[in-house]
């Protein structure tokens, strides 16, 4: 069975930290929904970058969604940065949205506390295979914010020929999604959000 997927995720106009993102995104919404569902084989996706705040998006991504590219599940992305009223203005906004646009949406809602980074730092596990660190310590630099933490594990382990970007969907696809649950509750929320609207 085919898929289409819109997949909405905050962009910052000045760094390449949601293209970066993008591909791991990818990679994990598959991993989740593949796991899900395994009768659905192909996914396909359609990706708005939101070149800032993903809250000026929401409304005419609900808008592509439903009346324009006829799609199976919308997902909406985008940090926290710790803060819990941006978590629900923007759950908020996707559901009045969407429910404008039509009462049947299927779509998910993925706000990672304070980033995505959180979510591969607290699974920890594919971190430390994938750069062969040990198994029974921490990972290190947990003085910084999850974003320069796993940037800098990054940089520090991965070899010169594979681009940071690439680290990131290595280590996205190698995740363990039970663990991951178990250990962070954002991931928990984004999905059971994503296991409903399948």
């Amino acid at each position: 069975m085919s898929y289409n997927i819109i997949l909405v995720h905050y962009v910052h106009k000045v760094n390449v930290e949601g293209l970066r993102d993008e591909n791991p995104l990818k990679t994990l919404v598959s991993k989740i929904i593949r796991g899900l569902n395994s009768n659905i084989s192909d996914l396909n996706f359609i990706t708005i970058r939101t070149d800032g705040s993903i809250d000026s998006k929401i409304k005419s991504a609900a808008f592509l969604f439903f009346n324009t590219h006829q799609c199976d599940l919308g997902i909406f992305l985008a940090d926290t940065d710790g803060k819990p009223s941006k978590a629900s203005r923007i759950r908020s906004k996707v559901t009045q949205n969407c429910a404008q646009v039509n009462t049947a949406a299927k779509y998910a809602i993925g706000l990672p506390n304070p980033s995505y980074e959180q979510w591969l730092l607290d699974e920890e596990n594919s971190i430390k295979r994938i750069f062969h660190l040990p198994g029974n310590q921490k990972l290190p630099y947990d003085t910084l914010s999850p974003k320069e933490r796993l940037e800098k594990i990054i940089d520090y382990h991965r070899s010169i020929t594979v681009p940071p970007s690439e680290m990131y969907t290595n280590i996205t696809r190698d995740l363990g999604l039970n663990k991951l649950c178990r250990s962070n509750r954002s991931f928990k929320s984004f999905y059971s959000s994503l296991q409903s609207a399948l």
